[in-house]
């Protein structure tokens, strides 16, 4: 097992961390660290008790010190992940986790370097004393007798040429990279169980070296995997972002037209209330004239003036309420037509009122001298019905101009219908009043004054829709510059987001590089 490369996989796991959003997501790199983490643990404990000598001892002691650094550094970056510090994990990263990571390897390194020097001494050592004993043992046997000699080659038939030869064999296939064959002899406390046992470290370090080629072996296989899945992961990655980054493009340039549209909107209905206001001016002034006439008839007005007053409380608190509505200008609307229906009973009195002259007139005519005074009388009020008639008459115009410029905006009104229908009553209460005088100019001077108040709550209204026309074009102007800064901030976060990507990719090709 290459715990390098393990170590490595825990790195790129714990580094991918920090792009993952998601609880199940940070789960999933959870486990995968714990996995690499745990096999590489595995593999020092195993270490740990296969180490024979106090060197050995020490080193896997030192090594097992550097991982536990290492993954403490590591475990304490994925929590700050976790409680949200995304900038202060990547610096742990980078430099108490990175540290510890390279010292871990490089003690990794410095055990493997220090194996194969073993596997490198112990083969020389093996064959210098295979040379030694061959030595000693020929200068032995030249010194003996024939019949020594005879006994000493059975002798050394049996317990030396024979464990030779089979050590021999060992030695050739060791050094063929068999390592599952069996050394023989090693329990004899000989020169023979001296080479016995060199050869069983041989073939432990043979073993290492072999497994350190394969692991290096899977370590590259496991970088370029790594690689590829850490580049289709950012790769995904930056294909959601697009598509995000796209939608709120979309909805920016689409909100930008709606702000366009609104801001236009608000200026024609300031245009067309502006219009409707002056029409609104001219009829209360005709009005009034027609109500500073009526004053002087009859002294019963003062009941309707009193009932006019409480009607015109009303319409205040009528505009004020509609201020604080979007639909003011549909009360405009409603207003306007019942003005144009007060303008035609206007002029139904006026006509009434013109007969009741022309009779008044004739009546004086039969009464002679006697009936001059009342003739005269009877000649001004009809000359006032004739001018009222004609009041009412431009004031229907001015009516019918209003009502043409309030049509388009009729769909935003309907705040003030609860007033209008007040106003209403009250109006039921004029009537009544009006209907205990008996004579034909307190008729005409409580018509006049509910056009009076007719106009006044137009031109109330029209303020109302004045100043909602101008927040409209105001907050359209704030979401019109609302709406620019969003694509500037769209257009930041993108350019901010593939350079986060492009740094991502560097760093995690310097973890591979280093690693």
């Amino acid at each position: 097992m290459d715990m390098k490369a393990e170590v490595n996989n825990a790195t790129v796991a714990a580094l991918s961390s920090l792009i993952q959003n998601t609880e199940e997501e940070q789960k999933i790199v959870q486990t995968r660290y714990e996995a690499s983490i745990g096999l590489v643990a595995k593999s020092l404990e195993t270490g740990t008790t296969l180490a024979t000598t106090p060197e050995r001892r020490a080193a896997a002691a030192d090594l097992k010190t550097k991982f536990e650094t290492y993954d403490a550094a590591t475990r304490a970056a994925m929590k700050m992940i976790q409680a949200g510090d995304r900038d202060g994990a990547a610096r742990m990263f980078m430099t108490d986790a990175r540290a510890a990571r390279l010292a871990f390897a490089d003690a990794v390194e410095q055990r493997v370097n220090f194996n194969i020097k073993a596997m490198e001494h112990s083969e020389d050592g093996m064959h210098a004393l295979m040379s030694t004993i061959t030595l000693e043992l020929i200068l032995l046997a030249t010194g003996l007798t024939a019949i020594a000699l005879l006994v000493l080659y059975l002798i050394v038939s049996r317990l030396v040429t024979s464990p030779l030869s089979r050590l021999s064999v060992t030695v050739d296939q060791l050094t063929k990279g068999d390592t599952d064959i069996d050394v023989t002899d090693s329990d004899r406390r000989d020169e023979i169980g001296h080479i016995a046992k060199a050869l069983l470290v041989f073939r432990q370090n043979t073993i290492e070296r072999m497994e350190i080629a394969q692991s290096e072996r899977d370590r590259i296989a496991t970088s370029d995997y790594r690689s590829k899945a850490v580049g289709e992961l950012m790769s995904a990655f930056q294909n959601r972002a697009n598509t995000v980054l796209s939608e709120v493009e979309a909805a920016q340039t689409e909100l930008e037209h709606t702000a366009r549209t609104l801001a236009e909107t608000a200026e024609q209905s300031q245009e067309r209330v502006t219009t409707v206001a002056s029409a609104t001016q001219q009829a209360t002034s005709n009005v009034e004239s027609v109500a500073s006439a009526a004053e002087e008839l009859s002294t019963s007005i003062r009941e309707i003036g009193r009932q006019v007053e409480q009607s015109s409380r009303l319409s205040s608190t009528a505009a004020e309420e509609a201020k604080e509505t979007n639909a003011t200008v549909r009360g405009l609307a409603e207003a306007s037509g019942r003005i144009g229906e007060v303008i035609n009973l206007i002029n139904d009195i006026a006509s009434q009122t013109n007969l009741l002259a022309l009779n008044a007139t004739i009546e004086a005519a039969r009464a002679g001298e006697s009936g001059k005074g009342f003739a005269v009388v009877a000649n001004e009020v009809k000359n006032l019905a004739n001018q009222t008639a004609k009041a009412t008459d431009e004031i229907g115009n001015q009516i019918s101009a209003v009502q043409a410029s309030t049509q388009q905006a009729v769909t935003a009104i309907g705040g003030i219908v609860t007033r209008i229908d007040e106003i209403n009553s009250i109006a039921a209460g004029i009537a009544s009043a009006v209907e205990q005088q008996s004579a034909a100019t307190a008729e005409i001077a409580r018509n006049v004054q509910q056009a009076a108040q007719g106009t006044n709550e137009v031109a109330s209204a029209i303020t109302g829709v004045s100043l909602a026309a101008t927040d409209t074009g105001t907050a359209s102007s704030e979401v019109l510059n609302s709406t620019r800064t969003l694509a500037a901030s769209s257009g930041t976060l993108r350019a901010e987001l593939l350079k986060f990507l492009d740094d991502m990719r560097n760093t995690v090709r310097q973890v591979v590089k280093a690693s």
